[in-house]
């Protein structure tokens, strides 16, 4: 017989059926739908997991108006003025020197592609995601900030686009929870909102089998949700991924793939009494 996998309940798994059959999550027996809960309080106030980057870049950070000027985008003098503007209008100073000078887009996201490490796309057709590859909804990509464009490759290599800035964290979130190799590629703001539009609006994308999300306010609700799914099928998988500010978490059944993201909160110390209710 096997233990329950809650370290405060000391029940035993019976070797025949009975009203007490439990579940297994992570390949571990929990009794009770308490004990169940007490694991995911757990797994929610440990701190974030460290994660090597998704790319490494040898490339030291440079600050954009540098690139800008590096790519021929902007002289000396025209930098400087769109600094000393930039201070009074608040606008990004790639929007900056376009709304001054003019400069050609593609220069811009260039400099912002070279700053992040990564690659960019001037054009890209919004045809690529009406299937939505990745099955991945909606509020996910809004709270990662990317969105796949290619379906995962045999290296799992799965093209992703992003605004600027690319949020590294949110690639890192993706790789843990998907398993993917997440290649980031950065576009224009207007481009990426067309690809949010039409992601998973094809006739096809209906059939595809895929990720449902719930956003919670807070961690107490985001542990209700995460516990009624883990007890819902007597097998699943659980994970969790963290960026600024979300916390997203991942319920892997044998036919559903679920997620619930939430506002990570400063945790308080709680104690929680023993688990005594069964599935």
């Amino acid at each position: 017989m096997a233990r329950c996998a809650s370290d405060t309940c000391s029940r035993w798994r019976p070797d025949v059926l009975t009203g007490m059959s439990g579940v297994t999550i992570d390949n571990r027996w929990f009794c009770s739908g308490p004990c169940v809960e007490r694991m995911v309080r757990d797994l929610l106030a440990e701190p974030a997991p460290t994660v090597p980057p998704a790319v490494s870049s040898a490339a030291p950070h440079l600050r954009l108006g540098v690139l800008l000027r590096h790519h021929g985008a902007l002289s000396a003098d025209q930098l400087h003025e769109a600094l000393e503007q930039q201070r009074v209008s608040g606008l990004r100073l790639g929007a900056q020197a376009r709304a001054l000078f003019g400069i050609d887009r593609a220069l811009v996201l260039r400099a912002l592609a070279a700053q992040a490490g990564t690659r960019y796309l001037t054009s890209i057709d919004p045809g690529t995601v009406l299937d939505a590859p990745g099955g991945l909804s909606r509020e996910t990509i809004v709270a990662l900030g990317l969105i796949p464009f290619s379906q995962p490759d045999a290296e799992r290599v799965v093209r992703v686009a992003s605004r600027a800035p690319l949020r590294w964290d949110a690639v890192n979130a993706l790789r843990r929870l998907a398993d993917w190799v997440p290649e980031p590629y950065l576009v224009e703001d207007d481009t990426w909102a067309e690809l949010l539009e039409q992601y998973g609006t094809g006739p096809r994308a209906t059939r595809r089998p895929s990720s449902q999300a719930v956003l919670v306010k807070d961690q107490h609700e985001a542990v209700e949700h995460i516990t009624q799914l883990a007890t819902t099928a007597r097998r699943s998988r659980v994970a969790e991924a963290h960026w600024e500010p979300y916390t997203w978490v991942r319920v892997e059944a044998e036919a559903s793939v679920k997620d619930v993201l939430f506002t990570r909160p400063v945790l308080e110390e709680t104690s929680w009494p023993a688990a005594s209710t069964s599935l």
